[in-house]
């Protein structure tokens, strides 16, 4: 049995799994990638003003893969539910307004 799921997760392991999906120290990684190494977790743990990785994640034995390298199961759980799902951004000016602004007539865009 894999009881290393997102939902069997206590509520600040949660949220670490939160940081670490949205930390910008993720973008070169893959949603569906779920090792990262010891260096990754520091930062993202002090760029939240944690001062270490988690030790249930770095005391773990069974997480290891390689030297520095953690299998972090619950991050593509947690991406898989939907988790950090970037949303499309709203538009800035509504197509209604775009319709109404006043535009500079083309006479005075000309110059001699």
């Amino acid at each position: 049995m894999n009881d290393k799921t997102y939902n069997n997760l206590k509520p600040k392991q949660k949220d670490f799994i939160h940081l670490l999906a949205d930390s910008t120290r993720m973008g070169s990684i893959s949603p569906t990638t779920a090792v990262l190494s010891r260096a990754m977790l520091k930062g993202v743990a002090n760029d939240n003003g944690i001062a270490w990785a988690p030790a249930w994640i770095v005391k773990d034995v069974s997480r290891v893969t390689t030297r520095g390298l953690y299998r972090i199961p619950e991050l593509a759980d947690y991406r898989a539910i939907g988790g950090n799902i970037a949303l499309p951004e709203e538009p800035t000016v509504a197509l209604a307004d775009e319709l109404t602004m006043d535009a500079t007539p083309v006479e005075d865009l000309v110059t001699a």
